[in-house]
């Protein structure tokens, strides 16, 4: 809640939390292929321009690799990836 409650403040970060507890978002820990995803996402994105985090690569790797619908951030460095869709709160 940390980031979210830094932009949006603690009362709206509440509600995102409410929001994320009662909707059908999935909890999928990684695996060896999501690692390998991950690190091509990484260098590709990091080349482009700014950094790319590695949480940030394992993220959008899980979500490509599981067809989520979208993957919910609030992290900028998202607003570059074109592979899927990212909800951005």
């Amino acid at each position: 809640m940390g980031s979210i409650a830094l932009r949006h403040g603690e009362t709206d970060a509440d509600r995102y939390v409410v929001w994320i507890r009662e909707s059908r978002i999935r909890i999928i820990p990684p695996d060896v292929e999501t690692a390998l995803i991950s690190s091509d996402k990484k260098y590709e994105y990091a080349r482009a321009s700014s950094p790319f985090a590695w949480g940030d690569a394992l993220c959008l790797a899980t979500a490509m690799k599981n067809d989520t619908d979208q993957p919910i951030t609030s992290d900028d460095e998202f607003d570059k990836v074109t592979d899927i869709t990212i909800m951005k709160v």
